[in-house]
């Protein structure tokens, strides 16, 4: 059977594996170059009893209520990975309906989830200090890496996500094409944190380093006495390798900082805080003012996580955490900028959205509302704030710092 794009290059018109029928090849070499991965998984495929999927549930209006989706379970101690019937049940908060994965009965509890394209790789948070053992079925896979291989601990799971979104709503049946990315992700996985080094140590001649700033969330700032933003160094591969995410209003104000959250520390999950304190530890609100919306035609979308003009999108609104913060165009970033444009986007930009947010979102001219707000955030604007902040700080003749180049 043809038809589906090739595993490896994804190119047409592939091949099916005859014995799985879960990978597609466009011939021998791509099949061969697959072969150390695919092998893992394509006899437990091709046994695997889909006539056995467990039957959904239904509520009182007819709606599914509990699904079964095919996923893939990483024991400690198994020497490969397992295809399961994992329960996906569906729930309903704010309107919104989405579908949960059983995480209990795989990984013990709660736990945290990675993407990999469109699949989501679950674990228990705080894997590498909690005593969890090493994991042998990952280790299947990263055996082949001689050298600087991550330790997986802990039990794994593997989830498929309907649509080309991995944080959609529903769950699908995961196949070995998906398998393929998260083995390979697990193979390159290095660790999120990347190497950071005081600000003030040179770089080495063979690693280029970025400069940076690190804004610290509550948590952070008092269980590790950090400060709120605080001066870092990144490797330039770890810049250019995880997913960092514009700000769009720095991007307006002519300086193209982009964002990337760090995963916290697993004392900081519980959301009472150190110390039994009721703010919650994760709170970091200069990041969502970072990430305000400057789409004028932004609507409610939750499938995209959109929350609206002038808003910042659902996975900034709460529990952000501590993040870095980069420059794109690699010129050093002083947490003195970060500082002015966190309070820029606070106080500077979000009042003029809170006067154009609330309207009808298919009037023309409420449209060219949204744009003239727009057109008043800018580097001049930017560069007066920072002016004034500096001001505020004491900062002036001798003192003052350079401002940050704007483009």
């Amino acid at each position: 059977m043809a038809g589906a794009p090739c595993t490896v290059c994804n190119k047409a018109d592939a091949l099916r594996c005859t014995r799985c029928k879960s990978a597609w090849y466009c011939g021998k070499d791509c099949q061969a170059k697959d072969w150390a991965t695919h092998k893992l998984l394509c006899g437990a495929f091709a046994e695997f009893d889909m006539e056995s999927r467990p039957s959904a549930e239904f509520d009182q209006n007819g709606k599914p209520s509990k699904e079964f989706v095919q996923a893939v379970f990483f024991p400690v101690d198994e020497t490969k990975p397992k295809v399961v019937w994992l329960e996906c049940e569906w729930g309903e908060d704010c309107g919104l309906h989405f579908q949960l994965p059983d995480l209990k009965t795989y990984l013990g509890g709660f736990g945290r989830h990675t993407m990999v394209n469109t699949s989501q790789i679950y674990y228990r948070d705080g894997f590498l200090t909690d005593g969890s053992k090493p994991n042998k079925s990952i280790e299947a896979i990263t055996r082949r890496k001689k050298q600087n291989r991550y330790q997986w601990r802990g039990p794994f799971l593997a989830v498929g996500r309907k649509g080309s979104d991995p944080e959609s709503d529903a769950c699908r049946d995961i196949d070995l094409t998906d398998f393929r990315q998260i083995a390979h992700f697990f193979l390159t996985y290095r660790g999120f944190e990347p190497v950071v080094v005081p600000f003030s140590f040179p770089s080495f001649p063979s690693e280029p380093m970025v400069q940076g700033v690190r804004i610290n969330c509550t948590g952070d700032m008092k269980l590790h006495h950090k400060p709120h933003f605080e001066p870092i160094e990144l490797c330039q591969n770890h810049t250019l390798l995880h997913p960092y995410v514009n700000s769009e209003v720095a991007q307006r104000a002519g300086i193209p900082m982009a964002t990337l959250r760090i995963p916290p520390d697993s004392k900081l999950t519980r959301r009472d805080g150190p110390e039994g304190e009721t703010e919650d530890p994760l709170n970091n609100p200069d990041g969502t003012f970072l990430h305000l919306s400057c789409d004028p035609k932004a609507k409610f979308d939750h499938p995209t996580r959109t929350m609206g003009f002038g808003l910042a999108p659902m996975q900034y609104q709460s529990r952000v955490g501590s993040m870095f913060v980069i420059r794109q165009d690699g010129e050093p970033l002083l947490p003195l900028h970060v500082e002015a444009m966190c309070g820029y986007c606070r106080y500077e930009v979000s009042p003029l959205f809170l006067g154009a947010a609330q309207i009808d979102e298919d009037s023309s001219e409420d449209l060219k509302n949204r744009e003239a707000v727009l057109d008043k955030i800018n580097s001049a604007a930017f560069l007066a704030y920072w002016s004034k902040m500096l001001e505020e700080k004491g900062l002036t003749g001798d003192r003052k710092p350079a401002a940050p180049s704007v483009g």
